[in-house]
């Protein structure tokens, strides 16, 4: 059986995947295919007629980046290339709230008290949920959800791989998914509202565009990660032997102090809530009504977003 499972379509997969090279250079060979790219469309003289916000239609060329104009270019533009990177102000914003909240230890203590409360019996698919609702906390899932996951699946006396196959599954495969807006939302509507002005100079994306689409997604992720690791991940750990602790680890254990900040640190989140739904629906507070493109809610999400989290975090830290 073992070997009939070592010569399966999944582990050559795995050996595929093995093989790729370190993230660092992938970017390296992006880049290189890019410009390999851009020296392709000089060498067909490609171009494109890009519309104007006054009708009027502009005709782009394709320039070499090797050339001594598009060497001045990319020199003289990099500086202001960064700066004016549309989603750069509205991510920095977010991560501010974001990012103090995950290092003060409120989102990551969230995750440890959610896996230290599931039941034995929605193990996997709750692992998962929490995965995909941990891209909220930066890349704080990727620490402190797969040796939680581990060290639960022992104490059920279940393979600890599988518990860290399925909190990696979730917080990878789900990171762009979620039940609320984090802070990919403004990075990935910021790529939208850039690409798509090429075509409509006055287009608008919103930061909530896709909220939608992340709530369907964050469900069906799940179920389809419960389904995966049960039916091919199990069964290939069934038989590696690993030592199950008598306790589990302190290190993902919240004590009693800790406990008592997240509720101080939700009961003001609750609040934030309050004040923001209020904000929103009386009239003439400073949240109703249309902004310039979108309900006002809408136009300062990411504001709110670092609102809503730099306050519990700084309740959760003191």
């Amino acid at each position: 059986m073992a070997e009939k499972l070592d010569n399966s379509w999944l582990t050559s997969i795995e050996r595929l995947g093995n093989r790729l090279p370190d993230p660092a250079y992938l970017f390296v060979i992006d880049t290189a295919v890019i410009i390999a790219c851009a020296e392709l469309a000089v060498w067909f003289s490609w171009q494109i007629e890009k519309p104007s916000a006054d009708g009027s239609v502009q005709l782009l060329q394709a320039r070499s980046v090797f050339s001594n104009e598009g060497v001045w270019w990319w020199l003289s533009s990099l500086v202001k290339n960064f700066i004016e990177f549309p989603p750069l102000g509205i991510v920095l914003v977010g991560m501010l709230g974001i990012g103090l909240a995950e290092r003060c230890g409120l989102l990551p203590a969230l995750i440890v008290i959610a896996g230290n409360s599931i039941k034995q019996r929605y193990l996997v698919p709750a692992i998962i949920f929490i995965g995909i609702m941990s891209s909220m906390a930066l890349d704080a899932g990727y620490v402190v959800l797969p040796p939680i996951a581990a060290i639960l699946f022992m104490a059920t006396g279940r393979s600890p791989i599988l518990g860290i196959v399925a909190s990696f599954a979730g917080v990878s495969a789900g990171f762009g998914a979620n039940l609320f807006i984090t802070s990919i939302d403004p990075l990935l509507a910021g790529f939208t509202e850039t690409s798509a002005q090429f075509l409509d100079a006055n287009y608008q994306v919103a930061v909530t565009s896709n909220w939608r689409f992340m709530i369907a997604s964050t469900f069906v992720l799940t179920f389809t990660g419960w389904l995966v690791p049960i039916k091919w991940v199990a069964p290939r750990v069934a038989n590696i032997s690993y030592e199950n602790p008598s306790a589990m680890s302190e290190d993902v254990k919240v004590c009693d102090a800790n406990r008592a900040a997240v509720i101080l640190a939700g009961v003001t989140f609750l609040l934030l809530i309050m004040v923001v739904l209020l904000a929103v629906n009386i009239p003439g507070a400073p949240l109703h009504g249309d902004g310039k493109r979108f309900p006002r809610w809408i136009e300062v999400t990411v504001p709110l977003l670092f609102l809503l989290f730099i306050v519990p975090g700084v309740v959760y830290g003191l």
